[in-house]
């Protein structure tokens, strides 16, 4: 991985992605102490990040209103960001901010992060200042131990071109699963390596929660584990259907996620995923689109995000909230929406297109498809607070019943034990 060292040391192991959140903020604190020093006098602030989610010009920005902080930020990649995590807080080494993934943020909450309450309280944000869908989460981690930053969510993607080459009108908003899958057949065409699909292969596990709850499931419960039942059974039927028996669907790798894309490669005329697939479909020629996903009982989409927060083991605490605190001010948030292509959860940017960057063709244009399920009550943070191995390992048995080697009796097992590892 390249290691890039700027004036004020960036040292990157990653590329890029984003998803993320926030909660509250402003304010200054009591906590903490300023002790560590670069030698030149300045309080040096390590933190931890996961795909250059943290861009220079954040960090400038910080530096240039905050002259007596030295910030060093670490960049890793995002497969093994959680186990980078896990392994620097066993050790000892962790750095002053961690920014977290939202299931590494519950996991983490009261055993290894600094509750941020002090630092809130007589501040300018509260829990009214955040999107709606963000209210609850400090609700469900037991108190307030990490700051959502951004948001992200998962919507249908659909390639303009394919869809006007085989005469099929584009999707829309009101769309249903049924409407999904007679698309999907239509769009279909040809046989072996030049075989175009209606629809890609997932390649995220979470996936299944939005189609879960679409049929009907809760998804999770008030204390964040997971609650699957028939709705998750209907949506693994309703896949199953796409991809064994009208064939309009791309299989799933054996390997988990790690699938071809084919809807970059022009393969696939759709394909459901997370919003963060606008930083990868924007460099494609394709003329696409976006639009929230189709909804089977009811609309329900899964909303991602990620925390700031603060090492319960570091001699800055005081120091690493002001760069928090920063990030969450009109600033902050401007070079957030403008780096990461993510809209904010802040109300009072609700109305900003700095986070709308679209390829140079003009795609997409819909970018109401990642805000409106965030502010109409379908986006649901839901399974994210949930345990990744426990969602890895279903998707994981998913897979290999649509590729013939499990049964569905054995899915049905690993929902029962996805529920109970939660």
């Amino acid at each position: 991985m390249p290691t890039t060292t700027r004036s004020k040391p960036i040292i990157t192991l990653a590329a890029a992605t984003c998803l993320a959140t926030a909660l509250l903020a402003g304010c200054t604190s009591d906590t903490g102490t300023n002790t560590p020093s670069d030698g030149g006098g300045k309080t040096v602030v390590t933190m931890a990040t996961w795909n250059d989610n943290i861009t220079p010009e954040m960090v400038d920005a910080f530096e240039k209103a905050n002259t007596d902080i030295d910030l060093q930020v670490t960049s890793y990649d995002s497969d093994t960001y959680s186990e980078k995590v896990t392994t620097m807080i066993a050790g000892n080494t962790a750095p002053d901010i961690l920014h977290l993934y939202e299931t590494d943020a519950i996991r983490l909450a009261s055993s290894s992060l600094e509750p941020l309450d002090s630092y809130l309280s007589g501040g300018t944000l509260t829990s009214d200042a955040f999107i709606p869908a963000v209210a609850d989460l400090a609700a469900k981690m037991g108190g307030t131990y990490g700051i959502p930053w951004c948001y992200a969510d998962q919507v249908l993607f659909y390639n303009k071109d394919l869809f006007d080459a085989a005469k099929v009108e584009y999707p829309t908003a009101d769309w249903k699963w049924e409407d999904f899958r007679a698309a999907a057949k239509k769009l279909t065409s040809g046989e072996g390596n030049g075989k175009q699909f209606g629809a890609d292969a997932f390649s995220f596990a979470g996936m299944w929660y939005s189609l879960a709850g679409q049929a009907g499931d809760g998804v999770i419960d008030g204390d964040g584990k997971l609650v699957l039942g028939d709705g998750m059974k209907k949506a693994v039927d309703f896949i199953n259907t796409l991809t064994n028996v009208d064939q309009s669907m791309a299989a799933p790798s054996a390997s988990g996620t790690d699938v071809t894309d084919l809807f970059s490669a022009g393969k696939a005329a759709m394909t459901l995923n997370g919003s963060w697939g606008v930083l990868t479909y924007r460099e494609t020629e394709a003329n696409w689109d976006m639009v929230p996903m189709p909804a089977d009982l009811v609309d329900y989409t899964s909303l991602h995000t990620g925390f700031y927060t603060i090492s319960k083991t570091s001699q800055v605490k005081d120091a690493a909230w002001k760069f928090i605190e920063f990030m969450m001010g009109d600033e902050g948030q401007q070079l957030t929406s403008i780096g990461t292509s993510n809209p904010s959860v802040l109300k009072k940017f609700a109305d900003s297109t700095e986070w709308q960057h679209p390829g140079g063709n003009g795609s997409p244009s819909n970018w109401g498809a990642i805000t409106d399920p965030a502010t109409d009550g379908s986006g649901q943070f839901g399974y994210t607070l949930a345990s990744a191995t426990a969602t890895n390992d279903l998707a994981n048995e998913i897979n290999a019943y649509l590729l013939g080697v499990k049964t569905i009796e054995d899915v049905d097992k690993a929902i029962q034990a996805a529920n109970q590892a939660s």
